[in-house]
């Protein structure tokens, strides 16, 4: 009969079996039902349905060990049901390792594959072979093949005919863990708005716990019921834990279960929130290279300066705790600057942008909080400011002059009434000496940091309804805001 701490073990670990199952199950359906959203999409539903049976094998396989060994205190390895046990929870526990590592290189791929369109590289590897290394039926297909091989070498040393020393399950470990660390190596990443690489990270921290635990369990304990029972129950432990993590960030960290509840509804216009997508750190180079083509680059460089002279003038105020409101006279309410995670999904950082309109009481894009720190300054900004690069004057006259100045070497499309204003504030404010100050009274910011605003919601309207309707043609679009299925061809 087993020893009283190793039946505690034993139900404790059966317990604990039958709740991961339940878990496992629950969140495979909640993967494969909201598929249609990228951020479970790429989690990779029937993989993970297929992990969830891996699962259930090995769970099942212990169960009906520790119940066996329950009743009849009699060693099972040594009986054809034994033998059944053991390839049972081979196939379960080794299955669902090299599922995981399918995900996870996928994982990799998605992010790879995604810089590569969007930097439009055409001969780039991670578009050649989509349809192989970066399809999922494929991938399972391969992984099991490997696995396969593995089987049936440690089949053959459950029934005595080779002798493979120490624990089969460390070849799986290490198999996984290297081939993990490869992807890791291999693949670049840029960002992790789906997050993709925070699930990795984690998940591979598990698996190294889940050796080291595996290791110690081999060297310490010598009899072998206790052993299978430990390892049971740190099986099943790790497996909940593996699952939590997956369950964890799609569901609460990324917002996943806005999908689920339907309650991420907003009133703000599609096509501006289409925009501020558009112009986060991942997309930016692609949405400014297209605008290159149709020849309209000024308005989002223009848009770009003049947040990163707001910030700049924002950062020159005396006790800047308490600003009063910008300037009134701009359609946008104003709130303090927001800065981009790329660790959010696109999701959160729109959330973070999107604010009540008082007049209108509809969302809007406040502009004002976002952050362009992540776009190179313009050399000619640089060489005119030379040693004055932090002068906000310096900044003020080149935006002024290249942009707003009717002789503007890319004098935007303002209305002449703007225009005629901007040219009178612009004069008055260089006789007042107002910039000159290394640093500013909080009355004096918000008039600085202001002083475009309107200029730039111009622009950023007529982006939102010109520029994004070109925009919405291409190939890219669907790409950019993680609407392409993943099965599609690529042509760019």
């Amino acid at each position: 009969m087993l020893s009283t701490s190793s039946q505690i073990i034993g139900y404790s670990a059966f317990v604990i079996g039958i709740l991961t199952l339940l878990f496992i199950y629950c969140t495979a359906y909640i993967f494969y039902r909201y598929r249609v959203h990228a951020i479970f999409r790429f989690r990779w539903p029937l993989s993970y349905i297929i992990w969830s049976v891996s699962v259930t094998l090995y769970v099942v396989s212990r169960m009906i060990y520790f119940i066996y060994m329950g009743e009849t205190g009699e060693y099972v390895e040594i009986s054809t049901l034994g033998t059944f046990l053991s390839i049972l929870r081979i196939l379960g526990l080794q299955g669902s390792y090299m599922v995981y590592l399918c995900r996870m290189w996928l994982f990799h791929w998605v992010y790879a594959m995604d810089h590569a369109i969007l930097s439009r590289n055409t001969n780039s590897k991670f578009i050649r072979y989509q349809g192989t290394f970066g399809n999922e039926r494929f991938m399972l297909g391969f992984v099991f093949s490997i696995f396969f091989i593995l089987f049936v070498i440690v089949i053959l040393d459950e029934v005595d005919v080779v002798e493979i020393p120490f624990a089969t399950q460390i070849y799986f470990l290490i198999l996984t863990i290297s081939f993990l660390c490869l992807a890791a190596h291999i693949i670049p990443q840029k960002h992790d708005q789906l997050g993709l690489k925070l699930e990795f990270v984690l998940l591979v921290v598990l698996c190294i716990v889940g050796f080291i635990g595996l290791v110690v369990l081999q060297v310490i304990v010598d009899e072998i019921d206790q052993k299978r029972i430990m390892s049971y129950l740190g099986g099943v432990c790790v497996l909940f834990l593996g699952n939590f993590i997956s369950f964890y960030i799609t569901m609460i960290h990324y917002n996943g279960y806005k999908h689920i509840m339907k309650n991420e509804k907003t009133t703000a216009n599609s096509s501006d929130v289409h925009l501020a997508t558009l112009l986060l750190d991942r997309t930016f180079d692609t949405y400014r290279s297209f605008l290159a083509e149709i020849l309209c680059v000024e308005n989002l460089d223009f848009v770009v300066i003049v947040q990163q002279y707001r910030n700049l003038v924002l950062s020159k105020c005396k006790g800047n705790d308490d600003l009063p409101s910008p300037r009134g006279s701009s359609s946008m309410p104003s709130s303090p600057s927001f800065r981009l995670s790329k660790s959010a999904s696109q999701k959160q950082i729109i959330s973070n942008l999107l604010v009540l309109h008082p007049q209108t009481q509809r969302h809007v894009i406040d502009i004002t909080k976002m952050d362009f720190d992540f776009v190179p300054l313009p050399q000619e900004l640089l060489e005119r400011a030379g040693a004055d690069e932090g002068s906000a004057k310096s900044w003020f006259m080149f935006i002024y002059e290249k942009y707003v100045h009717k002789d503007g070497e890319c004098s935007l499309n303002l209305p002449w009434e703007m225009r005629s204003s901007y040219a009178r504030d612009y004069q008055q404010l260089l006789e007042s000496n107002a910039l000159n100050d290394e640093q500013f009274e909080p009355d004096t910011t918000t008039l600085l940091s202001s002083f475009f605003d309107q200029a730039q919601y111009e622009v950023w309207q007529l982006m939102s309804a010109d520029s994004m309707m070109h925009f919405a043609t291409s190939p890219l679009m669907k790409q950019c805001l993680w609407e392409s299925d993943p099965k599609e061809e690529i042509s760019l």
